[in-house]
């Protein structure tokens, strides 16, 4: 696979040091960071996007996908893989076209700081789960939606 270029270089390890402890130890900090989300979209979350009023329904299924994630992770399952790549090219999609709209006031502000952090986490997301190291890790098959 050679080494990876662009944003993540360096941060992802290239093939030759990417070992199955290591990679142990990133899917862990990864379920860490969405133990935070699905805290953040338990707790703080409903009352912000109250404020916004945006549709209840829309961080129900956030919070639903999180946690499935979350044990999809904390398990080891087959699917998770692509279960992750669907909603990390997704989040990703969303930031970026969220970051393009006018900040109205300070909360908005703050959103899309937040929003920009999160383009990062799940860009790296998908750097990460594409790579053949990963997918052998979780004991994925072969038949994918992205190779």
């Amino acid at each position: 696979m050679g080494n990876r270029n662009g944003i993540f270089q360096g941060i992802i390890p290239s093939s030759e040091s990417l070992t199955m402890d290591r990679i142990g130890k990133i899917v862990l900090l990864i379920r860490r960071v969405y133990l935070t989300l699905i805290w953040g979209f338990g707790l703080a979350i409903p009352g912000f996007l109250y404020r916004l009023e945006l549709p209840k329904t829309d961080w129900v299924l956030h919070f639903f996908i999180l946690n499935v994630i979350y044990f999809g992770l904390r398990d080891r399952k087959h699917w998770v893989v692509q279960l992750v790549l669907i909603k990390s090219l997704t989040s990703c999609w969303w930031g970026i076209l969220k970051l393009f709209e006018p900040a109205e006031n300070v909360n908005m502000l703050i959103y899309k700081i937040l929003g920009a952090l999160s383009i990062y986490f799940f860009a790296y997301q998908v750097a990460f789960f594409t790579t053949s190291e990963v997918k052998r890790f979780f004991g994925d098959s072969g038949q994918e939606l992205f190779s």
